[in-house]
């Protein structure tokens, strides 16, 4: 992180120039900089130094599109439609084209299963989008920024940041609950790079010439 050493040493003497809530409103928006530059460098599958993660050891299939009619905990009837999803206890959880975000279905609500009404894409596309990793992680919802007058932050939120230190420094974990023990090689997940410092220097001056 020499980048990052070097930053902070030029920053804070022009961070001096500044006031508690202008030094603030400055760390913040380098916190949410860093923050779309890490989201966006994960999508990609890369680390913070532009390399490429190392693939999955084992190719997993795209799984087929579902839609089912579903009881709401209302009583009320919809048709709920996903393309990516995973089965969980009884427990149907995944992204519902429709309502766009992620949706739970329970068991023993689903009252039957129809033609799906859209289409996933090409069967290549959906492959790669299988083989995609840290997707859920790349997340505004699971990467959060913060900042002080002193600090600016971009870490993960809760449980996310047990599960991104495992793939990050490539440890020991179990690939599900009660499922074998295994090594996961590191792929890093958060940094700042050559360009990623030099904007921030970029954004240190314009905000104390503004």
């Amino acid at each position: 992180m020499a980048e990052f050493e070097q930053i902070e040493s030029w920053a804070e003497g022009c961070l001096r120039k500044l006031g508690p809530a202008g030094r603030r409103r400055l760390t913040l928006q380098i916190a949410r900089d860093e923050r779309l530059k890490n989201i966006r460098r994960m999508r990609s599958q890369r680390g913070p130094d532009g390399e490429k993660w190392e693939g999955r050891k084992r190719q997993r299939k795209a799984a087929p599109i579902i839609r089912y009619v579903y009881r709401k905990k209302d009583g009320s009837v919809r048709e709920l439609e996903m393309s990516s999803y995973r089965r969980s206890g009884g427990k149907i959880i995944g992204y519902d084209k429709e309502a766009g975000g992620v949706r739970t279905m329970i068991g023993d609500r689903v009252i039957g299963k129809v033609k799906p009404r859209h289409s996933a894409g090409s069967i290549r596309a959906r492959a790669k989008k299988a083989q995609s990793m840290m997707q859920g992680l790349a997340s505004a919802r699971h990467l959060r920024a913060r900042a002080t007058p002193s600090s600016a932050v971009v870490e993960f939120s809760n449980r996310a940041a047990r599960i991104a230190a495992v793939h990050h420094w490539g440890q020991r974990d179990k690939v599900s609950l009660g499922g074998p023990d295994y090594d996961y090689p590191a792929r890093p997940l958060l940094g700042i790079s050559k360009s990623d410092a030099e904007l921030i220097r970029e954004t240190i001056l314009e905000h104390i010439a503004s």
